[in-house]
Order: C-alpha cells, then sequence, then structure tokens
C-alpha cells in the first residue's frame, strides 16, 4: 500500500455507511489502520488529519465487535487524538460578542488582567457552560407575557422575529415575573434535526443547509411561521440585559433561577475556582462534545460573582469579566483540483483553490485561500495534490500542508502573466510578494469595488448586494459607482428580468433612495482607497471638517473635494495626512494619489450632486491643543466618565493610549490613580489633573 493508496481509500471508507461493511472489508481497513499508524507514529508524515484517523479507528472497533473478531487490530494501534424582511428593533444593552481564547496560556492571561484590574491577587470562582453555535436571540417579558424577540444584529439594534420565535417549543410564553424582564440565549437546531431536514431537502431536489447554524438562522428568517414550527429548534438561556436586580448574586444562581422560570439552559455547567481549575476541567469537555445532539464551539468562562461585573468592566466589543475559549481549529484532507486567480478590488491577485467537496465542522468546503504565490512555494503545493486544510477559527478555509504529493512539478502554480479579468500585464510590487493588476478600468477590480461600496462596510444597502450587482453589471445597468443610485433609470429592464418582481424591484430602489443619506467617514469607506477601513475614515473626516471649519454645514458639503484639491496644489495634504492619528505614509500616498485623479475627481462630483453626504460633527477645532499627542487617563473623575474624556481628547487631536510608556506624552490622573501614575512619574511622563486636561 501507497501512500496515494492509502489517502483515496480512507475517502472511500469514510463516504460509507458502517453497516454497509463486510468483514472483508475490516480486515483491509485494518491494515489501513495500521499503516496510518505508521506513517503517523513512525514516519511523522501522515495522510490523514486526526479527525479522520479518529473516525476509521472507530469504525474498525465497531467492526471488529460486529463480526467477533477473535485478532483485534484496534487493540494493537494508537489513536491520535440574506436578505431581512423583519422589523430593526434596538437592545436596551448592546449584545456585544465575547473576545475568544485558544490555549491555556491565554485563559491565564484573561485571569491575570481581572487580578489587575480588581488590584487583587485572589483565586476567583469561575463558571463554566456551552458556547453554543446558534443565533443568538434576546426574548422581552412585560409582566410575564412573551412581548417580543429580536436577533442578535450588529449587537445594537437586531430583527424582530417575534412571531417566529414563538413557534419554538421550550420558550415560555408566560413566566412568573412583574415588570419588564429581558432574557438572552441561543436558538439551535438538533444535529438530528439537521440531518433530517437536509435528508428530505435532497429526496425534494432543494438547496441544502451548510450547518446547522445556518439552518437554524434560516428557519428564523421565513415568512411563513409554519415552517419555523416544523424545524424543531431549541432554546438555550444564558444572560439578562439588566443585572440590577442581580448584583449581589452568584452568577451560578441566576442561571438556574431562569431556570425556574421555565427556561432551558446548558446542561453543562460546572464551577470551578480559579483558573486552573478551569483549564484542568476543559481537558474533560472533549467526550462530552462528542455525545451532543447540537453544535457547540467552544465554551465560555464567566466569574461567578456578578458583584465584580460591574468593577471589572467591559470594552466597546467585549466584557472583560467573561471570555470564549474556542475549540481547535478542525482539519480535513481533500484534493485540489484548480486554481483560480482572483482579482481583488485594489488589484491584488490572490490564488484560490477549487478543492474536491469535503465536511468541516458540518460546513462543505469546496474552496481555499493560499493567500499569495510565495505561500505556494513555500507549501510546494500544486494541483491534484492532495492536501490538509483547516477551517482556522472555524471560519476560513486555509491550506496548511500537503498530505500526498501528486503533480511532482507537472502541475506548478504559477503567477499568471496576464489579468485574468482584463488581460493587462500582471505586475510584482517591489519587495513584496503582491501582484497586482494596475488597470483601473478593470472589470474584476471595479465589481469588487462596488460589492464592497454597497456592502457592510460601505452603504450597507438592504436588498442589494453581490448577487444583484454582477447581474446589473453584466446587464450594463451599473458600471461607475454613481450608477449604483441612477439604477431607477432600469427600472422597466429590471422587472422584465427573470425573478425580479415589482414588490421586490421597489424594495432595492427604496433602499438605494434611502441609501443617498449617507455619513461622511462610511462614505470615504466605500471609495474602496487602499488603506482607508473604519478607523481611518473617521480621521479623514475630522480633517476635512476642519479645513471647512468656517463653512456652514452646507457649504461644508459642497467644499470638500475643492479644499482637498487646494491641498494638493499647495503640495501639503500628503504631509497633514500623516500626522494624523493611524495614518501612515503609505495609506497617506494611496489618500494622494486617489484625489488626484481626474477620473476620480469626476466620480467624485458626480456623487456630491447624487447624495447627502452628512458630517455631523460638533466641537471640532483646528489646532488643538493635544494633536498627535498621546495620553494615557488613569483614576476616577468626579462629574465625567471615561468615554467622555476620552472623547474630548479626540476632539482635540490627540489620541488615547491604554497603557504607560516612554512615548506617551500625558498621563490623566484622576483619584486613586494607582501603579500607572507611579509609571508615569519614573518615566518623567507630564501628570495632568482635570482642571488642567479641561483648560483647553
Amino acid at each position: 500500500m501507497n501512500r496515494e493508496d492509502a489517502f483515496q481509500i480512507s475517502k472511500d471508507f469514510l463516504g460509507q455507511k458502517k453497516e454497509s461493511f463486510s468483514q472483508e472489508q475490516m480486515e483491509k481497513l485494518g491494515e489501513l489502520i495500521q499503516f496510518h499508524s505508521e506513517l503517523y507514529y513512525e514516519k511523522e508524515h501522515p495522510v490523514i488529519s486526526d479527525s479522520e484517523y479518529d473516525a476509521l479507528f472507530k469504525l474498525l472497533e465497531y467492526l471488529e465487535e460486529k463480526y467477533r473478531s477473535d485478532v483485534k487490530v484496534s487493540h494493537s494501534v494508537g489513536s491520535t487524538g440574506r436578505q431581512s424582511s423583519f422589523g430593526k428593533v434596538p437592545h436596551s444593552r448592546p449584545m456585544i460578542s465575547l473576545d475568544n481564547t485558544y490555549n491555556a496560556d491565554e485563559l491565564r492571561d484573561f485571569d491575570m488582567r481581572i487580578k489587575r484590574i480588581l488590584k487583587s491577587e485572589n483565586i476567583f470562582p469561575y463558571t463554566l457552560e456551552f458556547k453554543f453555535d446558534g443565533l443568538g436571540i434576546e426574548l422581552i417579558y412585560e409582566d410575564g407575557v412573551l412581548l417580543q424577540a429580536i436577533t442578535r444584529g450588529n449587537g445594537i439594534e437586531g430583527e424582530d422575529v417575534t412571531e417566529n420565535v414563538k413557534q419554538i417549543k421550550n420558550i415560555p410564553h408566560r413566566i412568573v415575573k412583574k415588570w419588564r424582564f429581558e432574557v438572552r440565549g441561543e436558538v439551535v437546531m438538533p444535529i438530528s434535526s439537521f440531518e433530517r431536514l437536509n435528508e428530505q431537502a435532497k429526496q425534494a431536489g432543494e438547496k441544502l443547509f451548510s450547518n446547522p447554524r445556518n439552518a437554524a438562522s434560516g428557519s428564523l428568517r421565513v415568512l411563513d411561521t409554519s415552517i419555523t414550527k416544523k424545524r424543531d429548534l431549541k432554546y438555550f438561556a444564558y444572560d439578562v440585559s439588566d443585572f440590577s436586580e442581580f448584583s449581589q448574586w452568584k452568577y451560578s444562581d441566576m442561571i438556574h433561577y431562569l431556570e425556574s422560570l421555565g427556561f432551558e439552559i446548558s446542561s453543562y455547567f460546572p464551577k470551578c475556582q480559579g483558573i486552573e481549575e478551569v483549564i484542568a476541567t476543559i481537558e474533560t469537555i472533549w467526550d462530552i462534545k462528542k455525545n451532543l445532539d447540537f453544535e457547540i464551539d467552544g465554551l465560555v468562562i464567566k466569574i461567578n460573582d456578578i458583584s465584580l461585573w460591574k468593577k471589572v468592566g467591559s470594552t466597546e466589543h467585549h466584557p472583560r469579566y467573561a471570555i470564549a475559549y474556542k475549540f481547535p481549529a478542525e482539519i480535513c484532507t481533500t484534493k485540489i483540483v484548480s486554481i483560480d486567480h482572483q482579482v481583488g478590488k485594489t488589484g491584488t491577485i490572490t490564488p484560490v483553490a477549487n478543492l474536491e467537496e469535503v465536511s468541516i465542522g458540518g460546513a462543505m468546503i469546496r474552496r481555499a485561500t493560499l493567500h499569495n504565490y510565495e505561500e505556494i512555494e513555500k507549501l510546494w503545493v500544486e494541483v491534484w495534490d492532495r492536501v490538509f486544510i483547516k477551517r482556522a477559527g472555524e471560519v476560513i478555509p486555509k491550506i496548511i500542508s500537503v498530505a500526498v504529493k501528486w503533480g511532482e512539478g507537472l502541475w506548478k502554480i504559477s503567477p499568471p502573466k496576464h489579468c485574468p479579468s482584463c488581460g493587462s500585464v500582471v505586475k510584482k510590487e517591489h519587495d513584496k510578494v503582491r501582484y497586482f493588476c494596475d488597470n483601473p478600468s478593470c472589470p474584476a477590480q471595479v465589481i469588487e469595488k462596488l460589492v464592497f461600496a454597497v456592502g457592510k462596510q460601505g452603504f450597507n444597502i438592504d436588498s442589494f448586494g453581490e448577487k444583484q450587482v454582477r447581474r446589473f453589471f453584466e446587464l450594463g445597468f451599473i458600471r461607475h459607482f454613481p450608477d449604483i443610485f441612477l439604477l431607477s433609470r432600469y427600472r422597466k429592464e429590471i422587472l422584465a428580468l427573470e425573478w425580479f418582481q415589482e414588490i421586490s424591484v421597489n424594495k432595492i430602489l427604496s433602499e438605494l433612495e434611502k441609501a443617498k443619506d449617507v455619513d461622511m467617514a462610511r462614505f470615504l469607506t466605500a471609495l474602496s482607497i487602499p488603506g482607508v477601513g473604519k478607523k481611518t475614515a473617521k480621521n479623514i473626516k475630522k480633517y476635512l471638517i476642519a479645513l471647512c471649519v468656517s463653512d456652514t454645514a452646507e457649504d461644508r458639503k459642497k467644499s470638500f473635494l475643492s479644499a482637498m484639491q487646494e491641498k494638493i496644489r499647495e503640495e501639503l495634504l500628503f504631509d497633514e495626512l500623516e500626522a494624523l492619528p493611524d495614518i501612515w505614509p503609505e495609506i497617506a500616498s494611496n489618500i494622494v494619489t486617489f484625489f488626484s485623479s481626474e477620473e476620480n475627481m469626476k466620480m467624485l462630483h458626480t456623487l456630491d450632486t447624487l447624495l447627502h453626504i452628512r458630517y455631523e460633527e460638533t466641537n471640532i477645532q483646528t489646532g488643538g491643543k493635544y494633536t498627535a499627542k498621546k495620553m494615557c487617563i488613569t483614576g476616577s473623575f468626579e462629574g465625567y466618565t471615561r468615554d467622555a474624556l476620552i472623547k474630548i481628547l479626540e476632539e482635540q487631536w490627540g489620541q488615547f493610549v491604554s497603557t504607560v510608556s516612554k512615548k506617551t506624552d500625558y498621563l490623566l490622573a484622576g483619584e486613586k490613580a494607582g501603579s500607572k501614575l507611579k509609571k508615569a512619574q519614573e518615566l518623567g511622563v507630564e501628570v495632568l489633573c482635570l482642571e488642567e486636561f479641561l483648560n483647553i
């Protein structure tokens, strides 16, 4: 048996139902397991992943028991281990995400951060619970009656899915609770229900769901609630929006209180004393995970003392008193069948492998990134090679190594000499791994820019996404950025297309009209200037407002383009942009290049007439006292929150930093300043009191 034979036979066996195996096949499987064991333990060059090996091993154990084999090979080898039709509703408190950890050291760092915040070396009590891989839902009760159900959405607002959620059998419609009470949890679809649903869809010739999470999400977003009712969804509660009445409770007691009200909670809920006990407990989760009838993608660790939560606090993105431990990325093997050279919105050409379809963590994987052509050389990967792929963070498929060589130099993957979209000569950036097409009219680039512009980071246009952009581009309805907002010219032609009904077309045109009212920072982000994301766009927005500070709000809208052009003529734009926070020379150069282009300026002037670009800034001053200065803030301040002080600092063009270092210009110190004050004094950092800071 050679490596290629072992790979292919393994794939065949894994795709076969265990009940159909003959005794002869069992013996062949035993030989296969022994071969894989030798490759793994002795040659350290396996051709299948650990999970695939374990699956084959379990199959062998089953067959040896089934056929009552006298010689059990299994005893002598080891085993390695869409568019929304629902109303938007704001959350009373943001449903922020959890920060993630992936190993024991990161969990210890989490524990140390809490100790630093609380200035304590105590061993803190923690709880562990399942991190359900489903759809976050907030349930709102009024005087004990289920009033509303909202999806997590973007964390600030979600979709009203009340009628669909009411179809979930284990959600109580009434609870014994006065006043308003908001419960948060996760809707999941049991794996058995998911498999049954896909089997029914397959028989009916319908589209299959890729995993239980997508199936659960889709089931809550159908207009026909009878479909939701048939989907056998489940809800697990794990949070409330207002902790004020539980401020002196243990978290574990609060969760069991929710259970007493009729909510189903995590069946796995160990309590641990200290982070080392947490780490030890996590090691026991794997057997439990295998027997679950629903997907979990990790465990959630929380301080079991709610009174500490407010003291520990939260960032803008996640609470500091809780963290998620994500399971290691799943690895599998498959075959590269071809390579696409994908052109991005900035012209970068990225090799993408088309794969023989394989399932990882419940998702069907058909493509994986190779990142760049230097990565291909490092991996020594070719078409037809059998490769290991990893779904990093259980999201993005990535080729990590070659399992079995097949091409042996015959199917080498090389950068294309000409752009696969427009045919222009492909160039390589000096001293970098980037290959790119520099034709600004390249159809692939134009499409990717348009897709980005209408997407979440751009104008975020509901009912109008990549599918519509590509279709309308092919038909010539959209060729340039401004054409997006002139699409109504083609209303008659769009209505004549298949799948476009009057209701959907009216919806698209209505959303495009709404999108014309846009914040300046979002507008700048949507332009796809290399290096200009949301954060950078906000800094440029402040800069533009400062340029036009003497103008009225309406005049600003008309003058920002001419102000930029004037700075370019005076050769001041690059230096002034580079002085802004988070704008490096390369990004500043990209911005200057963009606004120096006659074609781009023509496009911007057209957009300026089509859109209402909002500034909505107050108290913006030029030449701020703290321009380009870094300031750390510590202690408490009467009448001011930390966020309020940071806002004042940023309005004066200062930059907030969380730690004191030699590069820190100021420390704003309040009451109980602590160790940061001592460090600032040691480093010679200027210390300000609140009065000095506010004396702008």
